[in-house]
Formats: C-alpha cells, structure tokens, sequence
C-alpha cells in the first residue's frame, strides 16, 4: 500500500495513511514543542485557571481570628485549621502569627 492521501475538510489538517512495511515509507517525526528559556517557566493557562478556582485569597483585617475568616469562608468557624494547613508559609503551623495585612489562601469547598 503506497501513501495515501485524504483531502481534509474544511479548517481541518491533511491526513495521510502511511504503510509502514513500505521501503519508501517515511515515518512523520513527531514535533516537540520549544523549551523554555533557562530562567523561564512555561506557563499553562489552563492549569493557572483551574488552580485560581480551587484557591480564594484573603487579606487579614485587625482583630480576625481563624476562626472568623473561616466562618465567612465556610460558614463554620471550626474548619479554621484548613486556613492554617492551606499557609504554611506565612502562619508557620501557628494560628498565633496572624497579622493585618497578611494574604492567607483560603481552600474552595
């Protein structure tokens, strides 16, 4: 079987059914796509969008607590632990460090 050849349709790529037992037959080389620059991150718009569904951010007022910031996100002021689990960065396993100004991420759900 020779190369064969099927006319695309409309906005659609060409397709060409190949036999790879053919001494003429030559296999596609699959493309990869460019490497990011050394320094550079390639970013994935649709990863950062669904991520920045799943996470809320919230700046800290004087006088909050955990458990206020988690009764308006949750609607219960005891699930203030999966605020403090969610910033191990900035509150250090302490829910003593909460300070005005701070951002916190705040877990969806």
């Amino acid at each position: 079987m020779a190369a064969e050849v099927v006319a695309p349709e409309a906005g659609q790529p060409e397709i060409k059914t190949i036999d790879p037992a053919s001494p003429k037959a030559e296999v596609p080389k699959a493309e990869t796509p460019a490497a990011a620059p050394v320094g550079e991150k390639r970013a994935d718009k649709a990863n950062s969008q669904a991520g920045a569904a799943l996470v809320t951010m919230h700046t800290v007022q004087s006088g909050e607590s955990l458990g206020a910031i988690a009764q308006r996100y949750y609607g219960k002021s005891s699930d203030w632990k999966r605020i403090l689990n969610a910033n191990p960065d900035v509150l250090k396993g302490n829910a003593k460090k909460l300070k005005p100004g701070q951002k916190l991420r705040i877990p969806k759900g």
